[in-house]
């Protein structure tokens, strides 16, 4: 009888402990990130991969540009919102009061090129060219064709 006690009690104790486990295992936060594309250099060695964030469609407010190094993830190239950086600090930025996301125009091997989304009546802004700059071995914006 003893015995049959401590039994369902050690069962009771282990599920409840199980129970508990369970319920307060924090859910992941959901991550919307895409590769599109891979920019390479004129010999065809990888330059970085380019990641789109938080995006709706084809509107997005963040870009990274990574390359794997050693076994490490290097950030080449970061737009965070109205933010845009490279290896070497901030590039440039833009008004946050009309920022609502941007979108690629056209990506060719070592550059690509996006444009902002204005809110309401503000419209686009003007193309920005975002390339490899193979003296300075960086991500710049070029604000002509490189």
């Amino acid at each position: 009888m003893r015995i049959r006690l401590i039994l369902t009690l050690t069962i009771s104790i282990t599920m409840l402990l199980g129970l508990a486990k369970a319920t307060t295992t924090e859910k992941p936060i959901p991550r919307n990130i895409k590769l599109i594309a891979v920019l390479k250099d004129k010999k065809g060695n990888e330059l970085g991969k380019v990641y789109i964030e938080d995006f709706k469609k084809d509107v997005f407010k963040k870009l990274l540009i990574t390359k794997r190094r050693n076994g490490k993830t290097d950030t080449l190239y970061f737009i965070d919102n109205y933010v845009f950086k490279n290896s070497k600090g901030v590039d440039i930025t833009f008004d946050a009061k009309t920022f609502n996301g941007y979108k690629i125009e056209w990506i060719k091997d070592d550059a690509l090129q996006l444009f902002g989304i204005g809110k309401g009546a503000n419209g686009a802004s003007d193309p920005v060219i975002i390339a490899w700059r193979y003296k300075k071995k960086v991500f710049e914006v070029f604000f002509e064709s490189p």
